[in-house]
């Protein structure tokens, strides 16, 4: 756990910084780890959550290719871990995904090449502004020095960064997205948009129906692409499609899988409570 904290300090640095307390946090890969240290409810969507999932996370586990979120969904969007292998020679269609779905922030993990063409991008539409790149070493280093969360021993975890600084570097650039040659990239919207998601269900009361209610409106139908789903009561919560009549039923691990459409719904509900 020690050394997923450390891979995301940097991040939880920036959302403590730059956004507000209870904006809707989007991470795009990585299995939503960014959710056991994030201290708001947040959305992650994956391939697949073959570990545990945290208890303050919403996962949404998805197909390869287009997000099945509706455009300005969330925030902040987070990819720290994105591995877009089945499409390597083809970047910029899931790069172009990231900034599609974010409100105002985009937050990636890049290689030189996908920083490269976040780049273009950015500069392309002419709505981005690639705010900065910073290499993994520097900023982690100094995101985990100012740190004042870190977990128990903290005063000697920081003894330790002093002693063997060079130690420490070489560590961080091991763990840090992927490697010590990626580096943090932060977008910004020119005029950020209103987020689709606001005001996330609290992490004490994240009851399964009124989580699907709060994030059905907010998703594509991947079998149909009708924007905004429903959410589906019974026989058990899930995500149902009004315009196909797809569902989109929980897996082993409470997320909603919009990687194969369910047997029809019995009953849906739209709306927030």
């Amino acid at each position: 756990m020690l050394g997923k904290f450390l891979s995301y300090a940097p991040i939880l640095q920036f959302l403590r910084r730059e956004t507000p307390p209870g904006a809707v946090v989007l991470e795009v890969g990585g299995g939503g780890n960014l959710g056991f240290f994030h201290p708001s409810t947040m959305v992650g969507a994956d391939l697949a959550f073959p570990g545990r999932v945290p208890p303050s996370l919403i996962a949404v586990a998805a197909a390869p290719g287009s997000l099945p979120f509706l455009d300005a969904v969330a925030q902040v969007v987070v990819a720290a871990e994105l591995r877009p292998a089945e499409c390597e020679e083809d970047l910029d269609g899931p790069l172009a995904e990231l900034l599609r779905v974010s409100a105002e922030w985009v937050v990636a993990g890049c290689s030189p090449r996908e920083a490269g063409i976040l780049r273009e991008l950015a500069a392309a539409g002419g709505l981005w502004e690639f705010s900065s790149e910073v290499g993994s070493n520097d900023l982690w280093f100094r995101a985990v020095a100012e740190f004042d969360e870190l977990p128990a021993g903290r005063e000697e975890f920081l003894r330790s960064l002093d002693a063997g600084r060079a130690e420490w570097e070489n560590l961080a650039g091991a763990m840090l997205f992927g490697g010590g040659e990626r580096s943090l990239c932060l977008l910004r919207r020119r005029a950020p948009q209103p987020p689709l998601l606001e005001s996330a269900p609290l992490q004490s009361d994240l009851d399964p129906v009124r989580c699907a209610r709060w994030l059905a409106p907010a998703l594509r139908c991947p079998a149909c692409g009708a924007e905004g789903l429903a959410a589906r009561e019974a026989p058990a919560p899930a995500l149902a499609c009004l315009g196909c009549g797809a569902s989109f039923a929980s897996g082993p691990r409470g997320e909603y899988n919009l990687r194969r459409p369910a047997p029809a719904p019995d009953r849906v509900c739209s709306g927030v409570d």
